[in-house]
């Protein structure tokens, strides 16, 4: 039979306050305990070897509590943390390292609109076509905040509607950036992922995406200007004609 231990055992044998454990327990990460009277709580080593689970994917894989909560609840026996995919975790790191989180640095839509001009009705359609994710509660990330005033921008240097301009056109640039990126993930897992922890897999992507934009935005530029100066010798030897 299985040892039973009281609370404050549980705390101590696991380093997480009493606090944290019950909020564990209300939210379905962790059992309920054993309850021979009203007053008293018993818990056992299934308890102290979950917290461990739970404390051992936040703090090392970085994952959120609502994705362990899946994991755990989960049919059959769950995944330990040794078993788990290479890097599982770092979509949320790399979120939280360029602030795209939904957390106390989203804004309402409502503010956002404010700030960028852009109306409410075309930050929805935005959504609607994948170029920023409304979240619950009609917030947005910093980083999806930043794509709606980058939109205003242009429209405020006359790239507008009556020329042809509107939140569809942007779509094309989605596609390319989702293209560009299947392929940039596929070969970051194929030749980073193995005994490299999600830290330092975190810290060399960051690193690489700011780079690598500013290397497409000057690729981007230099194929502009030899398309406009082709676009114009087709039309002076269209005039000729």
């Amino acid at each position: 039979m299985t040892a039973q231990i009281k609370m404050k055992e549980l705390e101590a044998r696991t380093g997480v306050s009493r606090e944290t454990i019950r909020y564990y327990i209300r939210e379905g990460l962790l059992a309920e305990p054993e309850k021979p009277k009203p007053n008293v709580a018993l818990y056992d080593e299934t308890h102290i070897e979950r917290v461990a689970l739970i404390k051992k994917l936040q703090h090392e894989r970085f994952l959120p509590l609502g994705v362990i909560k899946d994991m755990l609840r989960a049919d059959g026996e769950p995944l330990q943390a040794e078993e788990l995919p290479t890097l599982l975790g770092l979509e949320f790191l790399l979120s939280a390292r360029f602030g795209n989180e939904q957390s106390r640095k989203s804004q309402s839509l409502s503010d956002v609109s404010k700030q960028t001009g852009v109306e409410l009705k075309e930050i929805e359609e935005m959504d609607r076509v994948g170029l920023v994710s409304i979240a619950v509660g009609g917030t947005l990330s910093k980083q999806d905040a930043g794509t709606v005033d980058i939109w205003g921008k242009l429209k405020s240097a006359g790239f507008k509607g009556e020329r042809g301009y509107g939140v569809a056109e942007l779509k094309r640039y989605l596609d390319a950036a989702n293209s560009l990126a299947t392929i940039d993930v596929e070969h970051f897992f194929k030749r980073n992922a193995a005994g490299m922890t999600t830290e330092e897999a975190s810290a060399l992507a960051e690193q690489g995406i700011i780079l690598s934009n500013d290397l497409l935005g000057r690729l981007r530029l230099r194929a502009i200007i030899r398309e406009v100066a082709e676009h114009n010798a087709r039309a002076m030897e269209d005039a000729k004609d």
